[in-house]
Formats: structure tokens, C-alpha cells, sequence
């Protein structure tokens, strides 16, 4: 990469490696040797559309990312191709996530909005509302039913990924909440935040 690497995810059966960079580009290598596999380029249409996150769904086949342009893209993975391009935000997608299931993408957006969409079709399923500043970090429950959101706003907040529902606010950061991951056994959550905490919450 000619510029900062800002995401970087693991193909299920662990042979790849991708990374999403400010060079605008998505590099895939082989996790065994290091070689680089693939270049994906369609983010470099302008200035605008650095790599900020990247997932892969859990049947290895596709690659979700999210741009500094407000875009999310879906590439093929088997054949480098790009699949198609969501459009919806209005601003940067900070965070993505695919549910277990490889259904539903969720996209974090410094619009403050939460965006799920069908993976398959690309069609926008429901708009989450309810954090007060960019959202900045999302996780998806192991069994795909919670989907969780850290914000500059300091909260994290539980939903219901298949009705959007909030469920739940966590409060107790002081700054950002830049990442949250959920245990395999989906009953903790832990969240990292710019007050240099880590904070361990139960969610069952």
C-alpha cells in the first residue's frame, strides 16, 4: 500500500488476508506465503473514497467494504469482481459488519446512522436512528440477533437486527467508543473507547 492501511480482515478458511487502504485500494494476500493475490480498485473513482473498513462474509465468497466517499462496495472474492455499489450515506462509513447467516450487511456512517442492507440484493432493508454523534464501531452477536454500536456520542447501543429495534444503551466511556466485539458465546461485550479504557459489559 502507498498510504495508511486502515482495515484488515481474514477469509474463513484463513488462507487470504485483505486490507483496506487510503491508497484507495483493497489488496488480498495469501495469509501462508504473504504473496499478493488481487488488487480491487473500483473505490478510486475520486479523492474521496479511502478504505476505511472491511468484512468477509462467512462463506468467503464476498467482501463488504466501506469508503471515506459514503459508499459501501460488495466484490466478488472468487473472482475479483465488483459486485455492486450501496448507496445511502451522507458521510463516511466508518464500520462494517455481515450477520452470521451472510444475509444482512450493517454499516456505521459519521451521518450518525446505522444502515442494514440485503447482501444478496443490495436493497436497504431499515435505517437505525438514535446516536447523537458519528457511529464509529459495530459488532454482530454470534447467534445474529444483536447487532451493537459505538459512537462518538460515548454510548454503545444493543438493537435488534432483524427489526431494528433498540434494545439497550451502555454509558459509561468518557470519549469515542472505537470498537466493540462480542464474546463467541454472545454473552459479553467488550468495547474500547479514546478515554483509553476498555470496558467489559454483560449482555446475558
Amino acid at each position: 500500500h502507498s498510504n495508511s492501511v486502515n482495515a484488515i480482515a481474514i477469509s474463513p478458511d484463513g488462507k487470504t488476508v485483505a486490507s483496506g487502504s487510503n491508497d484507495e485500494t483493497i489488496k488480498l494476500w495469501n495469509l501462508a506465503t504473504g504473496a499478493q493475490t488481487r488488487i480491487l480498485r473500483e473505490h478510486s473513482v475520486s479523492a474521496y473514497n479511502s478504505v476505511y473498513c472491511i468484512a468477509i462474509s462467512p462463506d468467503g465468497k464476498t467482501l463488504a467494504s466501506g469508503s471515506y466517499g459514503g459508499t459501501i462496495k460488495l466484490w466478488n472474492l472468487v473472482k475479483g469482481e465488483l459486485i455492486r455499489t450501496l448507496k445511502g450515506h451522507s458521510n463516511s462509513v466508518n464500520a462494517i459488519a455481515i450477520s452470521p447467516d451472510g444475509k444482512t450487511v450493517a454499516s456505521a456512517s459519521d451521518d450518525r446512522s446505522i444502515k442494514l442492507w440485503n447482501l444478496v440484493t443490495g436493497e436497504l432493508i431499515r435505517t437505525l436512528n438514535g446516536h447523537s454523534y458519528p457511529v464509529s464501531s459495530l459488532a454482530i452477536s454470534p447467534d445474529g440477533k444483536i447487532l451493537a454500536s459505538g459512537s462518538n456520542d460515548q454510548t454503545i447501543k444493543l438493537w435488534n437486527l432483524a427489526t431494528g429495534e433498540q434494545i439497550r444503551t451502555f454509558k459509561g466511556h468518557s470519549d469515542t467508543v472505537d470498537s466493540v466485539t462480542i464474546s463467541p458465546d454472545g454473552k459479553i461485550l467488550v468495547s474500547g473507547s479514546n478515554d483509553k479504557t476498555i470496558k467489559i459489559w454483560r449482555l446475558k
